[in-house]
C-alpha cells in the first residue's frame, strides 16, 4: 500500500519511520505546512515527496492511504479528510 504522511509534528517522525521500515508500505510522500519541517522528517526517507500543501496528497495517483493525527490540524484540514474517508 502506497501511504503518505500529513502533519509532521510530534507523532508524524514515528508515522514516517514505521511506515519507511514496514514491509508492506511504501512511504510515498511526507506533507508539511513548514518547508523546513518537510525537508527535516522526508530525509529520513529520501525516495518520498517532500510536501508543504495537504491538497496534493490528497489528489495524487499515487497514494492509496494517508495517516496523520487530526489533533491540532486546521478544521479546513479535518473537513477534507472527512470527505476524503466518505468516499
Amino acid at each position: 500500500m502506497r501511504v503518505a504522511v500529513i502533519g509532521l509534528g510530534y507523532w508524524g517522525p514515528n508515522l514516517v519511520l514505521n511506515l519507511a521500515a514496514s514491509p508492506v508500505t511504501e512511504l510515498v510522500a511526507v506533507c508539511d505546512r513548514d518547508d523546513a519541517r518537510a525537508k527535516t522528517v522526508g530525509a529520513q526517507s529520501p525516495s518520498a515527496r517532500q510536501l508543504t500543501d495537504a491538497e496534493a496528497v490528497f489528489t495524487a495517483d499515487d497514494v492509496d492511504a494517508g495517516c496523520g493525527r487530526q489533533q491540532g490540524r486546521p478544521a479546513t484540514s479535518q473537513a477534507r479528510l472527512r470527505e476524503l474517508e466518505e468516499t
